[in-house]
């Protein structure tokens, strides 16, 4: 039976690649808390040209496996997510979900928000 990172292998190398336990002081938050929103929409803008097809696609087949938040959040400590949803009021699903959102905005929406600056 297949683990959850060889059944996404896209999502698990995304997540782990933007939320890893350094993912705060890898960028310049000029004054701004660091944020999950940030990151996405400044992963979105560097890589617009393919922007997130593969991750956009693994994310919903993920969220459509309708795991329960339990076995989402162990999913998330297998793949070594760094970034702790509850701290922002928000379960692991509602997280992801948020992701999707951002994934799918128009790219005129993304621009408008605030991107940190990528300094590692």
């Amino acid at each position: 039976m297949k683990t959850y990172e060889e059944k996404f292998p896209v999502l698990y190398q995304f997540l782990g690649c933007y939320f890893h336990q350094d993912w705060k002081d890898v960028y310049k938050w000029d004054n701004q808390t660091p944020n999950f929103e940030g990151i996405i929409r400044q992963y979105k803008i560097m890589d617009s040209k393919s922007y997130a097809k593969e991750q956009l696609s693994e994310l919903k087949k993920f969220l459509d496996l309708n795991l329960t938040e339990s076995e989402v959040e162990d999913v998330m400590d297998e793949w070594n997510i760094a970034y702790y949803p509850y701290g922002a009021n928000m379960t692991y699903i509602e997280w992801l979900n948020n992701i999707l959102t951002i994934l799918e905005e128009p790219i005129e929406k993304t621009r408008k928000e605030f991107i940190p600056e990528f300094i590692g």
